[in-house]
């Protein structure tokens, strides 16, 4: 276990120096991304104020708490670009141009191999401003974070890294049947700007399918509410569940969908 725990963690480092030197050779690209991502993060902290300026309180979540769920919004989002996106994105190509068949032939895990291959680098600069940012928000608060409040905080975002991860592995391995899934990205673009708003917004069935059918409140809202102090052990504990029940299934139906590859030979 921990010989092979170590393995895929050599392997992982490889594959990370491998991106990070691919992206810096090309260093207008790089920069000019580097300078597009800041823009954004400004613009949707700019959005959050002219909201707020009309209204003092949406469903119990104010200005101040809009702005640490934005913040925590950013800094997952941030998470996912750098680790997780640019491999689900890229997945359904495995399929087209007949690369699975050379991970399914490799002896380490093809589902590793598929999931880490790829990494963005120019998003970890908005690093900068949203720890900036975080810490003005959270010395406006009225309450002192405790040590505990912030292990829990960290664990949370972590565990909504890997449910964010399961859910989205799971709608890339669809194109065993579908080939060709482009909008893929639209799709989980829009699952993540649904973390971004306080879930108690939503009633009814689109509080049932934005919240449980599609994990939007893992994402962002569980740490938030840790930081705020709207819970502790109970959101810990439901993101812990969340990662088991994401992690059989998606695992689950990644060996149903290989059942079911004929790979590009046949």
């Amino acid at each position: 276990m921990v010989n092979s725990l170590l393995k895929y963690t050599r392997i992982t480092w490889i594959l990370i120096r491998n991106c990070f030197s691919k992206e810096t050779a090309y260093r207008a690209p790089f920069f000019f991304w580097v300078i597009a991502n800041l823009l954004w993060l400004w613009f949707a902290f700019y959005s959050i104020d002219l909201l707020f300026n009309q209204v003092e309180v949406i469903a119990g979540w104010n200005a101040l708490d809009a702005k640490m769920l934005v913040t925590v919004y950013s800094l997952f989002l941030t998470l996912v670009w750098v680790f997780i996106m640019p491999n689900l994105i890229v997945f359904w190509r495995l399929i087209n141009a007949g690369t699975m068949d050379f991970h399914l032939l490799k002896p380490i895990s093809a589902r590793f191999l598929s999931s880490a291959t790829y990494f963005e680098f120019d998003m970890i600069p908005r690093l900068i401003p949203i720890v900036l940012v975080m810490g003005t928000v959270i010395s406006s608060l009225s309450r002192v974070i405790s040590w505990d409040e912030w292990v829990i905080f960290w664990l949370t975002m972590m565990l909504g890294v890997i449910i964010f991860y399961n859910f989205g592995f799971m709608i890339a391995t669809t194109c065993f049947w579908f080939t060709k899934i482009d909008s893929l990205e639209d799709f989980l673009n829009a699952t993540q700007a649904i973390s971004k708003y306080p879930p108690d917004i939503f009633k009814g069935i689109p509080r049932v399918v934005f919240v449980y059918l599609v994990p939007s409140i893992f994402l962002a809202a569980f740490p938030t509410m840790v930081l705020l102090g709207r819970g502790k052990f109970d959101i810990l504990t439901l993101s812990l569940l969340g990662v088991v029940v994401s992690t059989v299934a998606s695992q689950k139906f990644w060996h149903f969908a290989l059942r079911h590859y004929s790979s590009a030979s046949s």
